[in-house]
């Protein structure tokens, strides 16, 4: 309990921290549902298409001897040399693929700000994954809990600050 503790003081610290660039005019958020509910299943790779591939980790989150993979991806392409090329806004998207089943845990678009996840096992031995949406007017975090028994996840808005203008930001 004290580690559940240490990790969401951890993320919370690291809340104040990450954000985005200072922003004028209407800024569109990443849409982001306050009540729990259950992600998404997927059967087609029709959502990655175009998409940069950010970050994948594999893991065996049931201990059923196979690696899931989870990925975050965005819109923003990669130029000649690999380096991406960010726009103003950019779709972001965080799934995870489990045997033959992908479910999206997160898609959106994100204006003038980034997406971020953690991954970790609670003091029960439940798989979780925490993702922190940024933008120069919003922080967000939200939490995703793997449920073995409907083969399903379940994901809930822990934290919502709006209606805020971040004016600095630590990297």
């Amino acid at each position: 309990m004290k580690k559940i503790i240490v990790v969401i003081n951890i993320i919370i610290s690291m809340i104040v921290f990450i954000s985005c660039s200072n922003t004028q005019g209407n800024i569109k958020q990443a849409e982001v549902s306050s009540s729990t509910e259950v992600a998404d299943k997927l059967k087609e790779a029709d959502l990655i298409k175009d998409m940069t591939l950010l970050v994948q980790h594999n893991i065996d989150m049931n201990k059923d001897g196979k690696e899931e993979k989870i990925e975050m991806y965005t819109s923003a392409p990669k130029n000649s040399d690999g380096n991406i090329m960010w726009d103003d806004m950019n779709k972001w998207l965080l799934q995870v693929t489990k045997d033959e089943n992908v479910y999206k845990l997160y898609e959106g678009d994100i204006q003038l700000g980034k997406m971020d996840f953690w991954i970790y096992i609670d003091a029960n031995d439940k798989f979780h994954i925490v993702n922190i949406i940024t933008t120069g007017t919003n922080i967000a975090m939200i939490a995703h809990k793997h449920d073995d028994a409907n083969n399903t996840f379940t994901s809930e808005e822990i934290y919502n600050l709006k209606d805020i203008n971040v004016k600095f930001y630590y990297k």
